[in-house]
């Protein structure tokens, strides 16, 4: 099985977009999404989301099925990542008011890729 990750960062509040994902995976899994304060530690938000998108065409942006998640259940047991099939040329992750203390700074993540 092919299989690629394809990783983004960005200061908080930044839309993360990745880069150009080939046409012949067909599936996509959010494998993770970390944020840190200003000294570069982990951080557990307190508020806010996070929602994932995918693109067919590296143009129009579409919702992931359950793709938005509330940022302080990302490190949880429990939650389940969005998880989508089909053509997706480019993801983005928009997050929303997000919060944490301390000072939420900067976040990472990464979209896997398989065929």
């Amino acid at each position: 099985m092919a299989k690629n990750t394809f990783h983004m960062r960005g200061d908080i509040g930044d839309t993360l977009v990745t880069g150009p994902m080939h046409e012949d995976y067909k599936e996509a899994e959010l494998s993770f999404i970390t944020f840190f304060d200003i000294d570069g530690n982990e951080v557990i938000p307190t508020g806010g989301t996070v929602k994932m998108q995918l693109s067919p065409d590296g143009i129009t942006y579409r919702d992931v099925a359950d793709g938005t998640m509330t940022a302080s259940d990302l490190k949880t047991e429990t939650i389940v990542m969005p998880y989508a099939q089909g053509l997706a040329l480019r993801g983005k992750l928009v997050p929303d008011s997000i919060v944490g203390t301390p000072t939420i700074t900067s976040w990472r993540a990464a979209i896997w890729r398989a065929v």
